[in-house]
């Protein structure tokens, strides 16, 4: 590492002198000052789908300072994710995965404190998962090093001590603006969201069919009396499902809440899913007909997203 490093912090704000002691205590590395090496990363960092942001540029002299760097040979992935675990808030599923969390501190674990600096992969989001996965026993070490040397981790590098604050040096900042690609990655989210919500047409508009006097009329849900008790209920629940799922993402997309809104994804294509099995087996044609265009459109806007 050189001696003298040039450092940039992706944030919503200007920050020209980096406070000791704020932010928070649960990040991957416990409490101090994130940032990065690669201008373009802390660009990532720095915007979300609904705003700009700042990439802000430091220089810190490392001569003498105590540097941890996890990524050197001397360390292993179960180093790195004995920190993680120490730190991060983790999904325990089971006391077996309660004992592995404490087994990987004891024997792995790296006293982050007594460093100046610490230099180690971030976890984003997707990688979180693998390490929650691999603590409960959801995968292997050698599949969870496979996944941080196959995946794109971004290195960041940590100012921890009092010291290591007091040597940053503020050289000034640049407007990280949004991309297309987070633009569209966002539009397709809010499209999905609003797809979900559509689904009320499957409520009011005449879809099913009551037979009067030998003539088929078609009526909506409310009126329609013509089929058991059991499916009407399946189908308000389902239906409910999808509507109230659609407006949780368009929440989760409001507060760029990704992780979440990743997790109500799955949730709103595994109830379509259903929905046009339950409406195929009813032989509810036309129903059927509108929830699985709604599916396939669903299924395009994440095929796209996914392209961006």
């Amino acid at each position: 590492m050189n001696q003298k490093i040039t450092l940039y912090h992706g944030s919503e704000q200007i920050i020209e002198s980096p406070t000791f002691g704020l932010g928070k205590q649960n990040n991957d590395f416990g409490l101090g000052f994130y940032c990065t090496e690669s201008e373009e990363l802390a660009k990532e960092w720095a915007v979300s789908s609904l705003r700009n942001g700042f990439v802000n540029r430091y220089s810190l002299d490392t001569e003498y300072l105590k540097i941890l760097n996890l990524n050197n040979p001397d360390y292993t992935i179960l180093n790195w994710i004995a920190v993680l675990v120490a730190h991060r808030l983790f999904s325990i599923k089971s006391p077996t995965a309660q004992r592995a969390k404490r087994y990987l501190i004891d024997n792995f674990g790296v006293n982050v404190n007594a460093y100046d600096l610490i230099i180690g992969y971030r976890a984003d989001d997707s990688y979180f998962d693998f390490a929650a996965s691999f603590l409960n026993n959801g995968i292997s070490v050698q599949q969870l090093a496979n996944a941080m040397r196959l995946g794109k981790l971004g290195e960041q590098i940590v100012i921890k001590s009092k010291y290591a604050f007091s040597l940053l040096h503020y050289d000034g900042f640049s407007i990280a603006e949004k991309e297309n690609r987070a633009n569209l990655r966002g539009m397709c989210d809010l499209l999905f969201g609003l797809l979900d919500v559509f689904a009320i047409v499957l409520i009011v508009l005449p879809l099913y069919p009551n037979v009067v006097d030998g003539f088929v009329y078609s009526v909506n849900l409310f009126a329609y009396i013509q089929t058991t008790s059991l499916n009407r209920s399946l189908y308000w629940i389902m239906i409910v499902f999808l509507v109230v799922i659609g407006f949780i993402k368009l929440i989760l997309i409001k507060l760029d809440m990704q992780r979440y809104n990743k997790v109500a994804t799955k949730v709103s294509m595994s109830i379509s899913t259903l929905s046009v099995l339950l409406f195929a087996i009813t032989r509810e044609s036309y129903a059927v007909a509108v929830v699985f265009l709604l599916l396939v459109m669903k299924g395009i806007l994440l095929l796209k997203s996914a392209k961006v």
